[in-house]
């Protein structure tokens, strides 16, 4: 059947299962092809798996099979949409299809929903004779699905791509199981999640004067810091900015406490953030003495 809902059952169960998620309200394989329809974006990328349309990969054409949704809000896993003309259009909720999110942090949750909602305008769904359903926690009714749009070249995008090209997804195989679809994500390379930002000063002071105990100031914004080692500990949020750096990480012990560790760095949205040397992390060998590390 087509991807028709209707009933107000439907809409109880619906609205029930996103009051316990945290939502957002908005205001190479594939076949080439022609198209009448053009959408533009302003951040176009290169789809490798483009579209699956009945057990073929297409890029561009099959506007038959396509109808165009609104998002209605995005949960952590599933996403509420409508389509946008329709004699009924009550909202359903979606899964995307080949991909998982569920190994995100919280944080990172929080920018897929935020780039999701970015890359919201002129989706449209593939409109599946027989779609694959399951029931969610509650047992609301929710469907495998994929949402694409047109690119500047008239390419169709998939959004399951797209976000595993930024390292928010990870391929996997759906509660419907490998489809042509899920087994071209799979072969994908995965994308690992890294902040935009790098850091090239570090300070560690392992006695401030506010605290008497360890302070790490960097030259990145809103950085929070991971210590391993002989002791252990993730810092309190970020402070703000200390004289010339902007970002101060306090802990809960004197810097000697901490002996031969490795320092990690992580943005708000948990990605970690590399030195500007390419390092993963900063060896801390002598941690009694106070020391600025350039890079």
């Amino acid at each position: 059947m087509d991807l028709e809902f209707t009933g107000s059952t439907l809409f109880i169960h619906t609205l029930r299962i996103f009051a316990s998620l945290c939502l957002i309200i908005l205001s190479g394989c594939a076949k080439g092809g022609s198209s009448e329809t053009s959408l533009s974006s302003k951040q176009a990328f290169i789809p490798t798996c483009g579209a699956r349309v009945e057990n073929d990969l297409v890029l561009s054409g099959h506007q038959g099979v396509m109808r165009e949704v609104a998002i209605q809000a995005i949960g952590d896993d599933l996403i509420l949409v409508n389509f946008k003309s329709a004699t009924t259009n009550k909202p359903f909720l979606i899964q995307l299809e080949g991909i998982s999110t569920t190994h995100l942090s919280l944080n990172q949750k929080a920018l897929l929903r935020e780039t999701i909602a970015k890359y919201s305008s002129g989706l449209f769904i593939i409109n599946e004779p027989n779609p694959c359903s399951f029931n969610a926690s509650d047992e609301s009714p929710v469907i495998a699905a994929q949402l694409v749009r047109y690119n500047e070249e008239n390419q169709i995008e998939n959004l399951s791509e797209k976000l595993l090209s930024l390292g928010l997804a990870k391929p996997a195989v759906t509660h419907c199981g490998d489809n042509i679809l899920s087994d071209c994500l799979q072969a994908l390379p995965v994308k690992e999640i890294n902040s935009a930002q790098t850091i090239s000063r570090v300070h560690w002071n392992p006695e401030s004067k506010l605290t008497g105990k360890l302070e790490i100031l960097t030259d990145a914004y809103n950085v929070r810091i991971a210590i391993k080692g002989k002791l252990s500990s993730r810092s309190k949020f970020n402070e703000g900015p200390t004289g010339e750096y902007p970002s101060t990480a306090r802990f809960n012990y004197g810097g000697c406490a901490y002996g031969n560790s490795k320092v990690y760095f992580y943005d708000e949205y948990d990605r970690p953030i590399k030195l500007a040397d390419g390092s993963a992390f900063l060896r801390i060998t002598n941690s009694c003495e106070k020391r600025t590390f350039n890079f």
